[in-house]
């Protein structure tokens, strides 16, 4: 708090801390087929968490809600950050400030969800509303991924 950060709930999560991984190891190694591939399976995997929250959260809710995506400071997103800000647009997103979002009453809901991973605050909030709600189309990496990932 001393310091202004704020603790910001995301709707949307791509994994692209998973991704980067063997991007910046693809990038290091001049394989720019498989960054290439990478860079693709990121996009289509940001637009399917999308879709998925876009779907989710009014169900959760009763009606659409803001979204916010977790994105950090990394390889993939510097390289995908203008295309994937296009797909937002296209998609009929636009950008506000945390304020704004954070004053839809959605983002009042009580988390008491706890788990040692970090699902979406879509996925905590329905639990924390008792609801029992199929997350199964919140999407994870591909398994090519997972296991570029995984043999670091």
């Amino acid at each position: 708090a001393a310091r202004g950060y704020k603790v910001m709930p995301h709707t949307i999560e791509n994994s692209d801390f998973i991704f980067n991984v063997p991007y910046a190891e693809a990038l290091q190694k001049n394989d720019e087929a498989l960054a290439k591939r990478l860079r693709h399976e990121y996009l289509v995997l940001t637009n399917t968490a999308t879709e998925f929250a876009e779907k989710i959260s009014p169900e959760i809710f009763g009606h659409e809600i803001p979204q916010l995506l977790l994105i950090h400071a990394n390889d993939i997103n510097a390289d995908c950050l203008d295309e994937m800000l296009k797909n937002f647009e296209a998609r009929g997103y636009t950008f506000v400030s945390l304020d704004r979002v954070m004053a839809d009453p959605a983002y009042q809901t009580k988390d008491t969800y706890i788990s040692k991973y970090g699902p979406t605050w879509l996925f905590r909030w329905a639990k924390s509303k008792g609801m029992d709600l199929d997350f199964k189309g919140d999407p994870d990496p591909p398994k090519w991924v997972m296991d570029l990932y995984n043999k670091r």
